[in-house]
């Protein structure tokens, strides 16, 4: 009995570590089986680079912290991988809906007056129902919008 509640520590804190160093490390309420066929759709926010500085839209280099820099306006790119067909992908700057793509390529001009830490989200849905989002936390200085 030991044993098992010593494993089952250890599986939580390498859990957590590997969440700390990659935030797509599914987390164990998301681990759960089921009877459920498993669905192939997954997007990832290729631009702006995660821990990189961008100016005017051009990535410059990468951050000492790691931490995703950007100046002035950027065209968020979204990627998607999908088993059925796309119907829409959704640009949300804070969780609030800020542009819609319907066809590819997935992308977003981000031109608005903005200062600080923010939560850049992209949410795709396929033909079935089905929803994949990929975030990441931005820091932005753009004196345009």
């Amino acid at each position: 009995m030991r044993e098992i509640l010593v494993a089952g520590i250890m599986s939580l804190m390498i859990l957590s570590a590997l969440s700390l160093v990659n935030p797509e490390v599914s987390s164990l309420k998301d681990s759960k089986a089921d009877n459920s066929t498993m669905i192939n759709l997954s997007i990832n926010i290729k631009k702006p680079k995660e821990g990189f500085l961008c100016i005017l839209d051009k990535e410059i280099i990468p951050t000492v912290l790691g931490n995703t820099l950007v100046i002035g306006r950027i065209t968020v790119e979204a990627e998607v991988n999908s088993e059925n067909r796309v119907e829409k992908v959704g640009f949300y700057v804070n969780d609030i809906t800020r542009n819609a793509d319907y066809d590819m390529p997935y992308q977003w001009l981000w031109n608005e007056a903005l200062f600080g830490k923010h939560v850049l989200k992209a949410e795709v849905y396929d033909e079935k129902g089905n929803k994949a989002e990929n975030k990441t936390e931005v820091i932005i200085f753009n004196l345009e919008g």
